[in-house]
């Protein structure tokens, strides 16, 4: 009885915290850029307090559908942990610490897009390279090379 209370305690919870998320979580897309914001936007999990265990199974179901068959193929204990799942799929788009640089270094903006919108996808990118890089106290460090590349652009611009 103890196993069946347990386990539908974890299903009330994954309930719980999935409509939390499923009104706040965007589906990822294919392009390797918009993954990396994906995974950004994943911080709800600290916001909305959902336990690290249920994260991995939380996660899943806003996988594109590439990254939901490769994940479904991991051992039941490597899929339940959503930092594996993270680390699988930026390894599948080769997002190494150079490769976040490079995009860094040569993002344009596109004419679609406000100065925000580009701001959003260079703090990706930078966020993305400080953590793969074990840079843990970056705020102001982000903040300055992003107004940086932004000054940039808008002298390019002119």
């Amino acid at each position: 009885m103890e196993e069946n209370e347990r386990a539908e305690c974890q299903a009330v919870k994954l309930k719980r915290y999935g409509d939390a998320l499923r009104n706040a979580l965007t589906k990822q897309s294919n392009d390797a850029l918009d993954t990396v914001a994906f995974f950004r936007n994943a911080v709800l999990f600290h916001e909305v307090k959902v336990p690290a265990e249920l994260r991995g199974i939380l996660i899943r179901p806003f996988l594109n559908e590439r990254y939901k068959t490769l994940v479904a193929r991991l051992a039941p204990e490597r899929a339940a942990r959503y930092d594996e799942i993270k680390a699988l799929i930026l390894k599948e788009y080769k997002m190494s610490p150079a490769t976040y640089k490079e995009k860094f270094n040569t993002l344009v903006k596109n004419d679609s897009e406000t100065y925000g919108m580009y701001g959003s996808r260079l703090q990706a990118l930078i966020d993305g390279y400080l953590e793969s890089r074990h840079v843990t106290r970056f705020d102001d460090l982000r903040n300055l090379l992003l107004c940086d590349r932004v000054k940039a652009v808008l002298s390019e611009a002119r």
